[in-house]
Protein backbone atom coordinates (compact mmCIF):
# COMPACT_ATOMS: atom_id res chain seq x y z
CA UNK A 1 0.00 0.00 0.00
CA UNK A 2 1.99 3.45 -0.84
CA UNK A 3 0.83 6.65 -0.57
CA UNK A 4 -0.44 7.13 -4.16
CA UNK A 5 -3.34 5.06 -3.08
CA UNK A 6 -4.60 7.60 0.21
CA UNK A 7 -6.58 10.75 0.07
CA UNK A 8 -4.91 14.30 0.86
CA UNK A 9 -5.64 13.33 4.50
CA UNK A 10 -2.84 10.75 4.82
CA UNK A 11 -0.32 11.89 2.30
CA UNK A 12 -0.07 15.77 4.05
CA UNK A 13 0.09 14.59 7.52
CA UNK A 14 2.74 12.16 6.36
CA UNK A 15 4.58 14.56 4.68
CA UNK A 16 4.16 17.19 7.83
CA UNK A 17 6.12 14.91 9.49
CA UNK A 18 8.93 14.22 7.44
CA UNK A 19 9.25 18.33 6.82
CA UNK A 20 9.18 18.40 10.84
CA UNK A 21 13.25 16.95 10.26
CA UNK A 22 14.52 20.08 9.48
CA UNK A 23 13.35 21.58 12.63
CA UNK A 24 14.37 18.85 14.71
CA UNK A 25 18.22 19.75 13.07
CA UNK A 26 17.52 23.17 13.58
CA UNK A 27 16.25 22.76 17.74
CA UNK A 28 19.29 20.51 18.38
CA UNK A 29 21.91 22.96 17.05
CA UNK A 30 20.22 25.85 19.01
CA UNK A 31 20.51 23.33 21.71
CA UNK A 32 24.49 23.06 20.98
CA UNK A 33 25.17 27.02 20.73
CA UNK A 34 22.72 28.19 24.03
CA UNK A 35 24.27 30.00 26.21
CA UNK A 36 27.81 30.33 24.82
CA UNK A 37 27.74 26.30 24.39
CA UNK A 38 27.50 24.69 27.80
CA UNK A 39 26.20 21.61 27.75
CA UNK A 40 23.83 20.45 30.82
CA UNK A 41 22.10 17.17 31.34
CA UNK A 42 18.57 18.09 29.83
CA UNK A 43 20.71 18.69 26.71
CA UNK A 44 21.58 15.24 26.80
CA UNK A 45 18.06 14.27 27.19
CA UNK A 46 16.46 16.60 24.65
CA UNK A 47 18.93 15.37 22.51
CA UNK A 48 18.13 11.83 22.74
CA UNK A 49 14.46 12.59 22.52
CA UNK A 50 15.30 14.78 19.40
CA UNK A 51 16.97 11.66 17.60
CA UNK A 52 14.70 9.51 18.53
CA UNK A 53 11.70 10.72 17.32
CA UNK A 54 13.82 11.24 13.84
CA UNK A 55 14.35 7.30 13.81
CA UNK A 56 10.54 6.69 15.25
CA UNK A 57 9.09 9.29 12.26
CA UNK A 58 10.81 7.91 9.23
CA UNK A 59 9.84 4.18 10.77
CA UNK A 60 6.16 5.43 11.48
CA UNK A 61 5.83 6.66 8.11
CA UNK A 62 6.96 3.61 6.31
CA UNK A 63 4.67 1.63 8.46
CA UNK A 64 1.14 4.32 7.28
CA UNK A 65 2.63 4.07 4.17
CA UNK A 66 2.35 -0.01 4.21
CA UNK A 67 -0.52 0.08 6.30
CA UNK A 68 0.97 -1.76 8.99
CA UNK A 69 -1.45 0.04 11.55
CA UNK A 70 -0.15 -2.68 14.17
CA UNK A 71 3.72 -1.59 13.94
CA UNK A 72 2.23 1.79 13.63
CA UNK A 73 0.92 2.20 16.68
CA UNK A 74 3.37 0.78 18.62
CA UNK A 75 6.07 3.49 17.37
CA UNK A 76 3.31 5.94 18.24
CA UNK A 77 3.55 4.50 21.66
CA UNK A 78 7.32 5.36 21.55
CA UNK A 79 6.50 8.67 20.10
CA UNK A 80 4.50 9.58 23.35
CA UNK A 81 6.93 7.90 25.63
CA UNK A 82 9.96 10.43 24.81
CA UNK A 83 7.46 12.97 25.39
CA UNK A 84 6.29 12.26 28.65
CA UNK A 85 10.11 11.52 29.98
CA UNK A 86 11.22 14.84 28.84
CA UNK A 87 8.79 16.20 30.57
CA UNK A 88 10.09 14.43 33.64
CA UNK A 89 12.66 17.06 33.68
CA UNK A 90 10.14 19.46 34.57
CA UNK A 91 8.31 17.38 37.36
CA UNK A 92 11.92 16.59 39.27
CA UNK A 93 13.92 19.12 41.90
CA UNK A 94 17.31 18.63 40.00
CA UNK A 95 16.26 18.43 35.76
CA UNK A 96 19.74 17.94 35.06
CA UNK A 97 20.05 14.83 37.02
CA UNK A 98 17.70 12.79 34.89
CA UNK A 99 20.02 12.17 32.46
CA UNK A 100 22.29 10.01 35.23
CA UNK A 101 19.61 7.25 35.66
CA UNK A 102 18.59 7.27 31.75
CA UNK A 103 22.63 7.00 30.81
CA UNK A 104 22.87 4.18 33.49
CA UNK A 105 20.24 2.04 31.85
CA UNK A 106 18.06 2.58 35.36
CA UNK A 107 14.12 2.26 35.61
CA UNK A 108 12.68 6.16 36.01
CA UNK A 109 10.61 5.24 38.65
CA UNK A 110 13.35 4.84 40.93
CA UNK A 111 13.64 8.79 40.85
CA UNK A 112 10.99 10.72 42.79
CA UNK A 113 9.47 13.86 41.72
CA UNK A 114 9.09 16.98 43.43
CA UNK A 115 6.36 15.71 45.55
CA UNK A 116 7.81 12.38 46.01
CA UNK A 117 5.54 10.00 43.89
CA UNK A 118 8.08 7.77 42.08
CA UNK A 119 8.31 8.33 38.13
CA UNK A 120 6.17 5.61 36.80
CA UNK A 121 4.91 6.11 33.23
CA UNK A 122 1.11 6.15 34.78
CA UNK A 123 2.44 8.87 36.88
CA UNK A 124 4.44 10.52 33.88
CA UNK A 125 0.71 9.96 31.98
CA UNK A 126 -1.06 11.33 34.41
CA UNK A 127 1.05 14.82 34.84
CA UNK A 128 1.42 15.47 31.21
CA UNK A 129 -2.55 14.98 30.50
CA UNK A 130 -3.33 18.02 32.95
CA UNK A 131 -1.96 20.49 30.31
CA UNK A 132 -2.19 18.02 27.00
CA UNK A 133 -5.61 15.89 27.73
CA UNK A 134 -5.58 14.11 24.76
CA UNK A 135 -2.53 12.01 26.45
CA UNK A 136 -4.91 9.89 28.34
CA UNK A 137 -6.42 8.72 24.97
CA UNK A 138 -3.66 8.25 23.00
CA UNK A 139 -2.20 6.56 25.97
CA UNK A 140 -4.61 4.22 26.32
CA UNK A 141 -5.00 3.09 22.86
CA UNK A 142 -1.87 2.35 22.25
CA UNK A 143 -0.84 0.38 24.84
CA UNK A 144 -2.71 -2.18 23.61
CA UNK A 145 0.20 -1.93 20.83
CA UNK A 146 2.73 -2.84 22.97
CA UNK A 147 1.53 -5.76 25.15
CA UNK A 148 -0.53 -8.75 22.49
CA UNK A 149 -3.69 -7.39 23.15
CA UNK A 150 -7.23 -7.08 21.36
CA UNK A 151 -5.64 -5.00 18.63
CA UNK A 152 -3.40 -8.36 17.61
CA UNK A 153 -6.44 -10.66 18.10
CA UNK A 154 -8.57 -9.11 15.69
CA UNK A 155 -5.72 -8.32 13.24
CA UNK A 156 -5.84 -11.64 12.12
CA UNK A 157 -9.29 -11.66 11.33
CA UNK A 158 -9.60 -11.43 7.81
CA UNK A 159 -13.94 -11.32 7.30
CA UNK A 160 -17.24 -12.84 9.23
CA UNK A 161 -19.90 -14.94 7.71
CA UNK A 162 -23.17 -13.92 9.61
CA UNK A 163 -25.06 -16.63 8.63
CA UNK A 164 -22.87 -19.32 8.99
CA UNK A 165 -20.99 -17.37 12.15
CA UNK A 166 -18.02 -18.18 10.10
CA UNK A 167 -14.92 -16.22 10.39
CA UNK A 168 -11.77 -16.28 8.07
CA UNK A 169 -8.24 -15.48 9.53
CA UNK A 170 -5.30 -14.28 8.13
CA UNK A 171 -1.51 -13.33 8.54
CA UNK A 172 -0.02 -10.13 8.08
CA UNK A 173 0.42 -10.31 4.43
CA UNK A 174 -3.67 -11.60 3.68
CA UNK A 175 -4.95 -9.60 6.81
CA UNK A 176 -8.15 -7.32 6.63
CA UNK A 177 -7.53 -3.92 5.04
CA UNK A 178 -6.98 -0.50 7.25
CA UNK A 179 -9.31 1.84 6.54
CA UNK A 180 -8.54 5.64 5.90
CA UNK A 181 -10.02 6.82 9.10
CA UNK A 182 -7.71 4.04 10.89
CA UNK A 183 -4.26 6.02 8.99
CA UNK A 184 -5.20 9.62 10.42
CA UNK A 185 -5.99 8.58 13.79
CA UNK A 186 -2.98 7.00 14.42
CA UNK A 187 -1.03 9.86 12.53
CA UNK A 188 -2.98 13.21 13.99
CA UNK A 189 -2.04 11.66 17.35
CA UNK A 190 2.09 10.76 16.09
CA UNK A 191 1.87 14.28 15.58
CA UNK A 192 0.38 15.83 18.14
CA UNK A 193 3.18 13.77 20.33
CA UNK A 194 5.85 14.72 18.12
CA UNK A 195 4.57 18.64 18.66
CA UNK A 196 4.83 18.31 22.10
CA UNK A 197 7.99 17.15 22.42
CA UNK A 198 9.14 19.75 20.12
CA UNK A 199 7.52 22.46 22.13
CA UNK A 200 8.93 21.11 25.40
CA UNK A 201 12.36 21.09 23.81
CA UNK A 202 12.09 24.57 22.53
CA UNK A 203 10.48 25.31 26.28
CA UNK A 204 14.03 24.43 27.61
CA UNK A 205 15.87 26.72 24.71
CA UNK A 206 14.15 29.57 25.73
CA UNK A 207 14.94 28.71 29.82
CA UNK A 208 18.44 28.22 28.92
CA UNK A 209 19.61 31.07 26.88
CA UNK A 210 17.74 34.06 27.30
CA UNK A 211 18.59 34.91 23.63
CA UNK A 212 16.29 32.25 22.65
CA UNK A 213 13.33 34.76 23.50
CA UNK A 214 14.25 36.66 20.42
CA UNK A 215 14.60 33.47 18.31
CA UNK A 216 11.64 32.19 16.47
CA UNK A 217 12.33 27.81 16.52
CA UNK A 218 8.83 27.54 14.69
CA UNK A 219 7.58 25.36 17.53
CA UNK A 220 3.68 25.51 17.08
CA UNK A 221 2.14 26.55 20.12
CA UNK A 222 -0.67 24.05 20.53
CA UNK A 223 1.04 20.61 21.19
Amino acid sequence: METTGFSHNVKGRVAYLRQSHELHTELFQKLATADGGRIFGVDLVAWAVLNRSLSLIDGFSMMIESGNILCAGALLRLQLDSAMRLHACWLVEDPHALAKPLLAGEPLKSTKSKSGAPLTDRYLKDELSKTHPWVNSVYAATSGFIHLSKAHMISTVRGLEAETNRATFGLASTARAVKEDELVEALDGFIAATKCLLHLVASWLVSKDEAALTTDVGVPKDC
